[in-house]
């Protein structure tokens, strides 16, 4: 599943484009698809099994390429680096330490957390507690200089990984996101953007990017997708993991503030993730075939 991750890498340091264009080709999101394959009843098909597979490991593998790519950008190669470095990897440690203690909680006092996970009360306490997981790991990351994305992504696993019954607590986060959270991003993006920016060097390198990342991910999933997936179903993938609308957005909104991505790319960058993530679930839509019965 990360070969599809890896060869968008492969293509962007082919052109010898800068990092923040090969992260845009390289990038993978999980929203969108879930979003699209929930609507088309697809997500439990050997198809959706397959891309939510490979979404949830190049959507990691994005978020870690981001965060290298600030500390990089930030510090320098040399002895910062190392130092950059090592506080990353003791921000995983502890991350991973956390994880594991919380296991331990829930095996000890399952009741507590299974009531966490599916009370339906007013008080909504289990989306409270995914809400200040979330905010704890996110200024834990700040403040060891990481970005805010990794600490957010390390939420979801923690909550994921030890929660057993977690799809109603899943379904009200996934609103809130969807409903306050995007939204909220994606004005404050509107906001910054400018559209004299979007000149005709943003438009023909927009149209680059959009062409470069669909071929991608759609042509490694046909080449490198499970043989028990037909043709049709290998290229209905492809086109939904070649729509990372938010990582995309995310990935300008980082390099303008490390300051390595001017106005003109930011624009870019924003019509590419617009275009993908109309036009590719559309395809998605159009090739996956939803009549197939679902695996129990």
């Amino acid at each position: 599943s990360s070969d599809l991750f890896g060869v968008a890498l492969a293509v962007g340091a082919r052109l010898g484009w800068p990092a923040s264009r090969v992260l845009v080709l390289a990038a993978m999101s999980l929203g969108m698809p879930i979003a699209v394959m929930q609507e088309t009843g697809t997500i439990k098909l050997p198809v959706g099994r397959f891309v939510l597979l490979t979404a949830s490991i190049g959507e990691f593998l994005s978020i870690v390429g981001i965060t290298g790519w600030q500390v990089v950008t930030r510090v320098g190669v040399g002895l910062a680096l190392v130092r950059a470095l090592g506080l990353v990897l003791v921000a995983f440690a502890i991350s991973a330490a956390a994880i594991r203690w919380a296991r331990a909680l829930v095996w000890w006092y399952p009741k507590a957390f299974e009531r966490t996970a599916l009370d339906h009360a007013s008080a909504e306490i289990g989306v409270r507690t995914g809400l200040l997981v979330m905010f704890a790991f996110v200024a834990f990351m700040r403040l060891f200089g990481i970005e805010a994305i990794l600490g957010a992504f390390l939420a979801g696993t923690l909550v994921g990984f030890v929660l057993r019954e977690k799809r109603p607590l899943e379904r009200k986060v996934a609103a809130l996101g969807h409903g306050l959270f995007i939204p909220v991003f994606f004005t404050i993006v509107g906001v910054r953007f400018d559209p004299r920016a979007l000149d005709r060097d943003a438009v023909m390198l927009a149209g680059a990017l959009v062409g470069l990342a669909a071929a991608a991910k759609i042509a490694p999933a046909i080449a490198l997708g499970p043989r028990a997936l037909s043709v049709r179903d290998r290229l209905a993938a492809g086109a939904l993991l070649s729509a990372p609308l938010t990582l995309v957005v995310a990935v300008g909104a980082v390099g303008r503030e490390l300051g390595v991505v001017n106005g003109t790319e930011v624009a870019a960058y924003v019509l590419t993730a617009l275009v993908l993530s109309v036009v590719f679930p559309a395809l998605y839509r159009l090739f996956a075939r939803s009549n197939e019965p679902a695996i129990p």
